[in-house]
């Protein structure tokens, strides 16, 4: 079953996005359900992070923007993938600083509609994917999303993860590989994810647990390069 919530203060608005859902050819084969509500603080005590899979929020409502409801969602679920819906592409930078998915034109059709579920499919399928570690004499399956970012020393590697720390023999060159494009070799000794990275620091990264994790000076332009051109298909991609 795929939840799927909404939350537009405009009648017309949302019954057009609600056609465009139901005429998309990504929910035609899904068991799923769309509900719908008129104000934020209405979305906001329906919602439970653990039963809700996407979230459609109009930007510009009279109480909140969607951008702050975004921001009170994210308090309980970095994961979420979120879609602003709006007649204006103004927000679209400040959408990106709650992560949000995608930015969709008003009026919704379902050709713009399945390109947002289609990304919005990735992430979910993203949050899911995992990699295998050794860890003392069990394998381990971990959330690539979890890994907050990783180091080493001879010959073992620390995957620091949202709530506990992982001690296993598998190379860090391994873990790096396995991670996907999110992962970036910032140094000798560590790995960042970029999807946990707060900002640049001078010469290390501000992860957002709070941790800081060195840049290497040898190449620092290009790590920084590679962290900025993440960002940039991240945007390109609303």
């Amino acid at each position: 079953m795929l939840n799927i919530l909404i939350c537009e203060d405009n009648k017309e608005d949302e019954a057009q996005l609600r056609r465009a859902l139901g005429a998309c050819s990504l929910l035609r084969d899904v068991d799923h359900r769309i509900e719908s509500f008129s104000a934020p603080h209405q979305l906001l005590l329906n919602y439970d992070a653990q039963e809700t899979d996407i979230l459609f929020l109009d930007i510009l409502m009279q109480d909140e923007t969607g951008i702050d409801i975004a921001r009170k969602v994210r308090e309980h679920n970095a994961d979420i993938p979120i879609v602003f819906v709006t007649s204006s592409p103004d927000y679209a930078v400040a959408s990106y600083d709650v992560s949000a998915t995608h930015y969709l034109m008003k009026p919704a059709t379902p050709a713009a509609v399945d390109v947002a579920l289609a990304r919005c499919k990735r992430i979910i399928s993203a949050e899911r994917r995992a990699i295998e570690v050794i860890s003392g004499r069990m394998t381990e399956r971990v959330l690539v999303h979890d890994v907050i970012y990783a180091e080493t020393f001879g010959h073992r590697t620390l995957l620091h993860l949202r709530n506990r720390t992982i001690e296993t023999t598998t190379p860090l060159t391994k873990v790096d590989e396995a991670g996907g494009r999110s992962f970036l070799r910032c140094h000798r000794s560590f790995m960042v994810n970029m999807d946990h990275v707060s900002r640049v620091m001078g010469k290390g990264f501000l992860m957002d647990d709070g941790h800081e994790v060195p840049i290497r000076a040898n190449g620092a332009a290009q790590v920084v390069a590679a962290y900025h051109d993440y960002l940039f298909e991240a945007v390109r991609e609303l």
